[in-house]
């Protein structure tokens, strides 16, 4: 059953891939993709799981930029909204600094997701590694009133206030920061 082979496949895929094995992973991840190309469950989770891990497997493996973002960019057009792999070819884009294809991606994904705070936020963080604080502190404030818990924008504005000798708002921010952040950040 072609259900079953896909879940086979793409599980040992993902196992290899957790294990570091990139080049044996690769070849099953996109055998796998072959397969859900193949059935009816293009749109399911497992279908986003396995272009992200090809992705990963290959940067891992390879450094191929250009095959990273283009699995990366297949598993978004799945579900356009997906927090996770919108967040990692973000992060991506601002490792590698294409602050464009950062921008370009942070506008899709809020008009896939209006009204969630991570668009809005890494729209802080393209405009703040632009030298922008001050644009970066307006994403980051309306981050923080869609979601005051977010500590990452909390971090983030206190680090422009900060660089804009705003040191009141700064140590505050910091402070709360602090208070919020899951311990693994400390």
């Amino acid at each position: 059953d072609l259900s079953f082979r896909i879940m086979l496949s793409s599980r040992l895929g993902h196992l290899l891939f957790k294990q570091e094995l990139f080049a044996k992973a690769i070849p099953i991840l996109q055998d796998s993709i072959v397969l859900v190309g193949r059935s009816d469950i293009a749109h399911a989770p497992e279908a986003i799981q396995m272009y992200w891990d090809l992705a990963e497997a290959i940067y891992m493996h390879e450094a191929d930029r250009v095959a990273y973002e283009k699995w990366m960019l297949q598993a978004i057009s799945l579900r356009p909204s997906a927090i996770a792999p919108n967040e990692a070819l973000m992060e991506r884009y601002l490792a590698w600094n294409d602050l464009e294809k950062a921008h370009e991606l942070a506008e899709r994904w809020e008009l896939a997701a209006p009204g969630t705070i991570r668009p809005v936020f890494y729209m802080g963080r393209i405009n703040q590694l632009q030298g922008n604080c001050r644009k970066a502190q307006i994403f980051y404030r309306e981050a923080i009133v869609v979601e005051p818990q977010y500590f990452l924008a909390h971090f983030w504005l206190a680090f422009c206030d900060d660089q804009l000798d705003e040191l009141g708002p700064a140590i505050a921010g910091f402070q709360r920061a602090i208070e919020l952040a899951p311990s693994q950040w400390w």
